[in-house]
């Protein structure tokens, strides 16, 4: 389901999302064909536990108006240079009484 409309206008930002795909034996990553979606991105420090070390952190937020994971590449629209990636570090899928809802990432 699409997100709602009132929380949509805050989504001022843009997310171009290149989907995981496959990753050979050599660590040779191949990534989808890239979608565009409208977001909304806040700088926001948040701490993630992670079970082979100290704490994760990321810096930064992406409401996402669709379905993405973690292994994904991204570009964001604040970025200066095309092929900017950033990685996340944490993807949350948010539902609600209809279903689907947005994705939160974590960079």
């Amino acid at each position: 389901m699409a997100i709602w409309a009132d929380m949509l206008e805050l989504f001022s930002h843009t997310v171009t999302v290149e989907p995981w795909v496959s990753e050979d034996t050599g660590g040779n990553v191949s990534y989808g064909t890239a979608v565009t979606y409208e977001a909304y991105i806040r700088d926001e420090v948040k701490q993630w536990p992670w079970e082979e070390g100290p704490e994760l952190q990321s810096r930064r937020t992406i409401y996402v108006n669709g379905a993405v994971k973690v292994k994904d590449r991204f570009v964001l629209s604040t970025s200066t240079k095309p092929d900017d990636y950033v990685f996340p570090i944490h993807v949350i899928q948010r539902y609600d009484e209809d279903g689907f809802h947005h994705s939160e990432v974590y960079i």
